[in-house]
């Protein structure tokens, strides 16, 4: 699908979806519960379509409440093997794959899309220490997985995700014995929080040392709940800097006391130059005057296409540091966001770590969006500092996290420059 966008400024009010991030963790204990669950203001996108799957294969029963509310009652396993297809989910497959292998004794984890391209090693690294025995295809999916022992110590490195970790924050407390894990490199601690944060809505607490040593209590029960999801930060990041590069938003949604980490969205645009207004129901961002920013965006890979926009708009030169992280996203993400903006004539350079934008003139043009949702979203922003229209093929990949992005960017649209 292609999507044209003209020019345009920001000017309107938006309600942001709720959180996939939440949403996922929260359709993943309702099904570990012995009770009947809630859930309100769902976002339908891919990867939460991709939990609703999973859940139901593991014997679930999901019923529509409304058009944005429903029930889970967990039945519970039937049989000892499953199959689980985690669509193009990255979240799905390192969770529920813990998740899975904890409670089943055979089981085959399998995906599509992009996801069959991405590294499992890390998943398969901890399944091994849990003493399963695991067949893999050269670090990808599918794997099929034997559960064995239990090991009561785990030690992980969680560099390039902390997925595998959320399962097994997740996982363990179901378990007799209690159990032990030591964390090296912790590079997105906020999705951790986020975890912690649902857990203990749902009747399960977690103790740590400084994120390095997690003490799990077992005999642990999740408690069925009556759970509002909170609004998106990480898609909202886009509406923010949109915003304070064109014009004015309003964003509906929001929790200001979120312990989602892309919340510092706000921070960032404050500081180069945004007005930025927190209000118990609303927040509204204003484009003032901007300048050039530093940004150690390490724990907040996410936010790195939004972040090149903002840098484009920056009077001066801004430095994002952490580019590392995007090297397992959907697309090599550092790459393309340098070569898709250096085509509307943004001044991208990629060195070592770290991406360098000069403040650019957009020109208009093509943008692929490499089957990348936070690509398709960057794009549309950059047309409110661009001279001319933008282009996005692919553009039906925003479908995975924010399928009405499009049109809540419609609201704001003022038309041609």
């Amino acid at each position: 699908m292609d999507i044209n966008i003209l020019p345009f400024c920001y000017q309107g009010t938006i309600c942001v979806p709720a959180s996939k991030s939440y949403l996922q963790r929260a359709i993943a204990l309702a099904t570990l519960t012995k009770g009947t669950s809630i859930i309100h203001n769902i976002n339908y996108n891919k990867d939460v379509d991709a939990v609703f799957n999973i859940v139901q294969q593991m014997g679930a029963v999901i019923e529509n409440i409304n058009t944005s509310s429903i029930k889970i009652t967990p039945i519970g396993k039937k049989e000892n093997r499953i199959k689980i297809n985690c669509k193009e989910s990255g979240l799905a497959a390192r969770m529920f794959g813990i998740i899975v292998s904890e409670i089943y004794n055979e089981v085959i984890i399998n995906g599509e899309g992009s996801l069959l391209k991405r590294s499992m090693v890390d998943l398969i690294d901890t399944l091994k220490q849990l003493q399963c025995v695991v067949q893999d295809n050269n670090g990808l999916l599918p794997l099929f997985v034997v559960r064995n022992t239990f090991s009561e110590k785990i030690k992980i490195n969680a560099a390039q995700t902390s997925q595998v970790l959320t399962g097994l924050l997740m996982a363990l407390p179901l378990r007799n014995i209690d159990t032990t894990i030591e964390v090296e490199q912790l590079n997105s601690k906020p999705y951790i929080d986020i975890t912690l944060d649902i857990m203990k809505r749902f009747g399960v607490t977690i103790e740590h040392q400084n994120y390095k040593t997690f003490f799990i209590r077992g005999k642990q029960q999740y408690i069925a709940q009556e759970y509002y999801a909170e609004g998106d930060w990480s898609g909202a990041a886009f509406h923010v800097v949109g915003a304070a590069i064109s014009g004015e938003v309003s964003l509906n949604g929001l929790n200001n006391g979120s312990v989602q980490g892309d919340k510092i969205i706000l921070d960032i645009v404050k500081q180069c130059g945004a007005e930025v207004i927190l209000n118990e129901a609303n927040i509204i961002i204003r484009k003032k005057e901007l300048n050039g920013f530093e940004f150690d965006a390490t724990n907040y890979p996410d936010l790195f296409p939004s972040l090149a926009i903002l840098g484009c708009a920056c009077k001066g030169i801004s430095v994002i540091y952490g580019t590392e992280r995007l090297l397992q996203k959907e697309s090599n993400r550092a790459i393309v966001i340098k070569d898709e903006l250096n085509k509307l004539g943004a001044k991208i350079y990629l060195e070592d770590n770290k991406m360098i934008i000069e403040h650019s003139e957009l020109r208009g043009g093509e943008v692929y969006a490499h089957n990348d949702h936070r690509i398709a979203m960057m794009a549309a922003i950059s047309a409110c500092i661009s001279n001319k229209k933008i282009k996005i093929t692919n553009a039906e990949s925003i479908e995975k996290s924010y399928p009405n992005f499009f049109k809540d960017l419609s609201v704001m649209m003022m038309g041609a420059k």
